[in-house]
């Protein structure tokens, strides 16, 4: 998969893979903090591509350690791959596409009440897990066409956490934010 301009829409043809693996058209969505973010095709299958520049590595290696402490919650996409060039100028981490931001559907008030006990029972059972999310906002929390959420974006995440969710400072934001 291609990650194309960071700047344009970076859409690219389908074309194989050195692994032999068949990447399609991308789509860029966001830009931020040395990361470019991009929606594509893998072997039919849609991803989402998170490109770290080097100096982000950091923020990679957080998500992707996440993701594996967490990859038995059904609210967490799977990691389909990470990939770089031989120089590590950059690396990408492949995740399964769990569909659209929140944060471009409404605000976190005007979500039904189920909506929001589950995004928060979710944070709780990473809390749970052992991880500080760290970054708990709309935009992290996607729903796909048949309505179901997931969060994403694990960059700013503390694998290691331990605390007690009814005074966790990061819980209790959040409970603030969703009105429980």
């Amino acid at each position: 998969m291609s990650t194309g301009s960071r700047h344009g829409s970076g859409d690219q043809q389908a074309s194989p893979s050195s692994s032999g693996r068949r990447a399609g058209p991308t789509s860029f969505i966001h830009f931020n903090n040395g990361v470019s973010v991009y929606r594509g095709k893998l072997d039919g299958q849609t991803v989402i591509v998170k490109a770290y520049e080097a100096l982000g590595f950091d923020g990679l290696l957080r998500e992707i350690t996440a993701y594996e402490r967490l990859l038995y919650l059904p609210t967490v996409p799977k990691v389909v791959g990470v990939f770089g060039p031989s120089d590590m100028a950059w690396a990408a981490l492949v995740i399964e596409d769990r569909g659209i931001s929140l944060d471009s559907e409404q605000h976190w008030a005007t979500l039904p009440l189920q909506d929001r006990v589950m995004i928060y029972d979710t944070a709780v059972d990473f809390h749970l897990a052992g991880v500080h999310h760290g970054d708990l906002a709309a935009r992290n929390f996607v729903r796909d066409k048949e309505g179901r959420l997931s969060i994403v974006d694990f960059g700013h995440a503390v694998v290691g956490h331990a605390c007690e969710p009814d005074v966790c400072p990061e819980l209790s934001d959040l409970r603030q934010n969703l009105g429980l």
